[in-house]
């Protein structure tokens, strides 16, 4: 089972997952396409999550299953932050924290493209990433080898008290550890997925709300909550009434005044 994984505009997802049984297949950072081999006949079920988006899940035929693209949706929770003309996109369950053009990056995921005039500064421990513009994607989680994969532009990395940076081109990825210097070397999707080799996606499925839901986490997340949505609802009823009756009143004037003359 082959495919490719993307957002709602097409864009690769770098970082997702799907799950059939007990089969797992990441897709690939740089297009998005993933590959589940060994699924049984009677694996009917599969499941498309990432961090950030909501999960999916589709019937699938084993017996006649082909290429298989799935799209998903982004969660109101994602950040994104402004990255000259481009965005960074940061999912909920990516622990780093905002200030200024820096991130204080700690595990998960972030990826993004853009070009700006100051570069894009991610701090982590004693490491800095500095990314003029370009296209990249990250991730480190518990336990886990952490890597960085540049695919347009260039990334430099400053090491402890290193006087000079270590350069990753596009077309490069490079393992990060803070026990070993950083050594690019030229991105091969039959690397990474050998690995990636997790047996579980590294998300927790989280399936979409219904409208009304969704609607309802729109409004809290703006401020706005029951109680003052009624309160809305009240004030505007009040506002037409207020309105209303006044015009009510001029018409059962100016028909009480035709009535006189004509009588």
């Amino acid at each position: 089972m082959t495919g490719k994984i993307t957002d709602e505009s097409g864009m690769p997802l770098p970082f997702a997952w799907v799950s059939a049984g007990s089969r797992t297949g990441q897709a690939d950072p740089a297009s998005g396409v993933y590959e589940l081999s060994g699924l049984s006949v009677n694996e009917t079920t599969t499941t498309i999550s990432a961090p950030g988006y909501y999960s999916q899940a589709h019937h699938i035929d084993p017996a006649s299953m082909s290429t298989l693209d799935f799209s998903l949706v982004l969660r109101p929770e994602t950040t994104f932050l402004p990255w000259g003309d481009g965005t960074i996109v940061i999912p909920l369950e990516t622990v780093s924290s905002i200030e200024g053009k820096t991130i204080k990056f700690d595990q998960g995921w972030l990826w993004g493209e853009g070009q700006s005039e100051e570069p894009l500064v991610i701090q982590w421990d004693d490491m800095q990433i500095q990314i003029p513009g370009g296209g990249f994607a990250l991730e480190r989680l518990p336990a886990q080898p952490a890597w960085l994969y540049v695919f347009e532009g260039e990334a430099s990395i400053w090491q402890g008290e290193t006087t000079s940076p270590v350069i990753v081109q596009a077309g490069e990825m490079v393992y990060l550890s803070s026990n070993h210097q950083p050594q690019p070397s030229s991105y091969d999707p039959i690397v990474v997925h050998a690995l990636r080799t997790d047996e579980s996606p590294a998300v927790n499925p989280v399936w979409q709300p219904s409208l009304s839901a969704q609607i309802r986490d729109r409004l809290a997340q703006a401020g706005i909550g029951t109680a003052q949505i009624m309160t809305f609802i009240t004030y505007l009823l009040a506002l037409l009434i207020l309105c209303i009756f006044p015009i009510i009143i001029v018409k059962s004037y100016i028909k009480n005044r035709r009535e006189g003359k004509h009588d």
